[in-house]
């Protein structure tokens, strides 16, 4: 059974304005890989840098929804930032938060990273070389398995 580790801004997904393509599939594929958890098809990791950067998020209807979406469908978590995610940001050049989104993944013996960031999906050959960690998005996680 995969374990995925799913970004913030995936998360978020349901909240973006739903004006372009890419966004509504992306958005109705997030709430596709949460149905086949609840299956036990996959299995949602999840850490304390994840919900540190939901915590950030302004709007308090938003993050407190979130908050508990994830409270509901992860069901592991770290609570600490790996000490790799400073190998990582430097073999990548990842921004330090997305580092250690890398690192929590890794750390938790995630099989894919799932985000909607194309900075991180740039990278994500280099990733899956360096850490054996399959880096997509919700829609091409949904063709792989």
């Amino acid at each position: 059974m995969p374990r995925v580790y799913l970004d913030a801004n995936v998360w978020g997904r349901i909240f973006d304005e739903q004006t372009q393509l890419r966004i509504v599939k992306e958005k109705d594929a997030f709430l596709e890989i949460l149905r086949i958890s609840r299956g036990a098809k996959i299995e949602i990791v999840s850490s304390a840098i994840l919900e540190k950067e939901i915590e950030d998020i302004a709007e308090d209807d938003k993050r407190i929804l979130i908050l508990r979406i994830i409270g509901l469908f992860a069901i592991e978590r770290i609570n600490h930032i790996p000490a790799a995610y400073e190998e990582i940001m430097n073999s990548t050049n990842l921004k330090p938060k997305d580092a250690a989104h890398i690192a929590s993944a890794v750390e938790l013996n995630a099989e894919y990273f799932i985000t909607v960031d194309d900075a991180i999906l740039k990278r994500g050959k280099e990733i899956e070389r360096l850490y054996k960690l399959k880096v997509c998005n919700p829609v091409k996680f949904l063709k792989e398995i």
